[in-house]
């Protein structure tokens, strides 16, 4: 039947292709030793439309067709590589490493260059800012936050502006900003600063303040000015959380008043009347002496004693026992392992290889160099619980990667080679597709999980459901 593109094509013959360089070949009647079929036709009118020397011209449209942004670009003949950024829709349209294509980079020819740094001896190059991240998503006061910023083919030199703003202040949140910081001062837009790019990873690193004040969490954010000082397009953003550890005095005691013991009135005693005697008119008063009264004492009565209510012991607020935080162990994410450091390696089933290029005996190994020489890996991210509910992105990496999570056993979290409870990217739960269990120099046990997806070099988004 007729169709589209040459690819759609399958003869039994298999003239049309050659499957180790990607070579198309138009089809003969004295080749085949006969004529050709109605199909073979509408493949040679397709040949002639969609290759160039026989090698297929890969246009950015779905259908491989040009795009109009392609407009007075230049075609490049091009041999595939795991290093390339389009990659992944070479692979989906069935062409693989090594095999050629032309193809129309986004740039102009004055825009890129040709570097023999790959290892297929042929690459294209163009200056471009990959991402911006940090060692860690936040830090407590006084720690240190480094943000790393992954640079490709930026010219050594290069300095890029950078502005800081958030919840927390210059100055008194956090100063001393190093990685080749050129100047810094502070405004009503936050802090200015600008480094130097010198090679592929460039640090940028502040120290914060341990402010011994009471506060709630605070954050910053880093963004790099549009464009460098050789006008290569920037604008990244990242941010990182600044943890409130701080116990400042407490406040003061509200003084308990002293109430005043109020006196008993002594009781009086009221004076009995004497009776007054009415004489009888027809008795003859006969004088009586009067008998003088014996005063008999009355008692006075004793007042009841009330108790000081200042001899109530008051508890002192500041007795009160502050709990010691418990420490967590945190969850490492990573994005590493297939066609990038450690060189093209499968963290679980391929011999692994140190930072210097050592081979390592076991994974343990590995992940602590990995932890100990960031500057020779793809960022790594922690979070100290995993919970339902608990997101985290998983960052871009330079080339096609595989996904991995290092998780403590001491979280109890169930074997996720069998238990589907990773989302990714909005995509169902599922199951890992591989794990393996390690132990730390420091003798806590982790468990290693491999995400079950393909190598991709682009950025995911993590959810755990539990």
């Amino acid at each position: 039947m007729h169709s589209g593109n040459i690819e759609d094509y399958s003869f039994t013959h298999g003239l049309q292709k050659n499957v180790v360089n990607g070579k198309w070949f138009p089809l003969h009647p004295h080749t085949l030793g006969r004529a050709l079929t109605h199909d073979e036709m509408d493949y040679n009118l397709l040949y002639s439309q969609q290759t160039m020397a026989g090698f297929r011209i890969f246009g950015q449209n779905e259908d491989l067709t040009l795009h109009d942004n392609e407009l007075s670009k230049s075609l490049i003949f091009w041999k595939i590589s795991l290093d390339d950024i389009d990659y992944l829709r070479y692979n989906d349209k069935n062409y693989h490493v090594g095999q050629y294509i032309w193809i129309t980079p986004l740039f102009d020819c004055n825009d890129f260059v040709i570097t023999l740094s790959s290892t297929t001896k042929t690459s294209l190059a163009y200056p471009r800012y990959v991402n911006l991240t940090s060692i860690n998503n936040s830090v407590d006061e006084g720690g240190q936050i480094v943000f790393k910023l992954s640079t490709k083919h930026i010219p050594h030199g290069t300095t890029i502006g950078y502005t800081i703003t958030g919840t927390a202040s210059f100055s008194s949140d956090y100063q001393k900003l190093g990685g080749g910081l050129l100047e810094i001062n502070s405004s009503s837009e936050g802090a200015r600063g600008s480094v130097t790019i010198t090679g592929d990873l460039t640090l940028i690193t502040l120290n914060t303040t341990a402010d011994n004040l009471t506060e709630n969490n605070e954050f910053l954010l880093l963004t790099l000015d549009p464009t460098d000082s050789i006008s290569t397009v920037a604008g990244l953003t990242h941010s990182v959380g600044i943890n409130d550890t701080s116990v400042g005095p407490g406040p003061t005691p509200t003084s308990v008043p002293v109430a005043t013991a109020t006196p008993m009135p002594t009781a009086t005693v009221e004076p009995v009347p004497t009776a007054t005697a009415i004489p009888d008119p027809t008795a003859t008063p006969v004088p009586t002496a009067e008998p003088t009264a014996t005063p008999v004492p009355t008692a006075e009565p004793t007042a009841t004693p009330v108790p000081d209510p200042t001899a109530t012991d008051v508890p002192d607020p500041t007795a009160t026992p502050v709990p010691t935080a418990i420490p967590t162990l945190p969850v490492y994410y990573f994005h590493l392992g297939t066609n990038g450091y450690p060189w093209g390696r499968d963290l679980i089933n391929d011999t692994l290889y140190l930072s210097n290029d050592d081979v390592v005996s076991n994974y343990a190994e590995s992940f602590e160099d990995m932890l100990a020489n960031p500057g020779s890996y793809e960022p790594v991210g922690q979070v100290n619980q995993l919970i339902n509910g608990t997101t985290f992105t998983m960052e871009a990496s330079s080339t096609a990667n595989f996904y991995w999570i290092a998780i403590p056993a001491s979280l109890g979290i169930p074997d996720l080679t069998v238990n589907p409870r990773i989302e990714i990217s909005g995509a169902p739960a599922d199951v890992c597709s591989a794990k393996l269990a390690f132990i730390r120099n420091n003798g806590v046990e982790y468990t290693l999980y491999k995400l079950n997806t393909v190598p991709t070099a682009g950025s995911v988004e993590i959810r755990y459901a539990n």
